[in-house]
């Protein structure tokens, strides 16, 4: 299968969680109340990796636009042995309060999610429900957990993620900046992932990462002796630590020129 820019799948009932789980493994991913697959983004207003002698050395386009490529990410859970420890799990667990049920949208996660966007240095939705839902499709086609952390009644920290069957979908986590040194983020995905292995599950699929933006990086250091790659030409999963960015990139320059 030749590489991809955009395609989308678009709903019109909810997901069925074993179709979910199948079209996770085929490299798409939820974006609002659709499935999108894509290999490549628009680098505005994202900050490139340094380069090595290795990488291919000219831009990617499309519509006149440069571009980065991105590859699909599953942390396989039955290679996890021991999720990693988080540094600040003692603070998060003994004084913030962690309420973990089925998502329903609320004003306050909205306020959260202001504050978050507001700190972050990168192009996101305007608000949450632009982010989860959307004019066409505003009811709920997905299933979601909510993971929320309360510092008295106050809700600092949220992570949304899906069911698909023996498969999971971080779909995203959101912060208080107040609390940037605790890395709740990085707490929220842990979560996750005990939630998943809790569950018996099988795959958690935390969205792509780019050869060419360093700032999705941490994905790859969730768990990386678990971690896959999705290579569509070839259409199946491979270990991370079997490929490294340049093979990845110079890989799909040759998908590109055969097709």
């Amino acid at each position: 299968m030749p590489s991809v820019f955009y395609q989308k799948l678009n709903l019109q009932a909810p997901m069925h969680p074993v179709q979910y789980q199948e079209l996770l493994a085929g490299g798409w991913y939820r974006v609002q109340q659709l499935l999108m697959t894509t290999d490549f983004i628009v680098m505005e207003g994202m900050t490139p990796r340094a380069l090595g002698a290795e990488f291919y050395q000219g831009n990617f386009h499309y519509l006149n636009k440069e571009v980065a490529p991105v590859f699909w990410l599953r942390i396989n859970l039955s290679k996890l042995n021991k999720p990693k420890k988080h540094a600040h799990k003692n603070y998060i667990e003994k004084q913030l309060r962690c309420e973990v049920s089925k998502y329903d949208y609320r004003p306050i996660d909205e306020l959260l999610y202001a504050k978050y966007r507001q700190a972050i240095d990168f192009d996101a939705s305007p608000t949450l429900y632009g982010y989860l839902y959307d004019d066409e499709a505003p009811f709920d086609f997905f299933t979601s957990t909510a993971i929320r952390l309360f510092d008295g009644e106050e809700l600092v920290a949220c992570g949304i993620f899906d069911e698909a069957g023996h498969s999971t979908a971080g779909i995203i986590n959101f912060f208080d900046p107040n609390y940037r040194k605790y890395s709740l983020g990085k707490w929220l995905i842990q979560k996750k992932i005990e939630i998943a292995l809790a569950q018996g599950l099988q795959y958690y699929y935390p969205g792509y990462f780019s050869t060419r933006i360093s700032k999705f990086d941490y994905k790859l250091n969730i768990a990386p002796a678990a971690t896959e790659i999705w290579i569509r030409e070839a259409q199946q999963w491979v270990t991370a630590k079997e490929v490294n960015l340049a093979q990845l990139e110079n890989y799909l320059i040759q998908v590109m020129a055969s097709a």
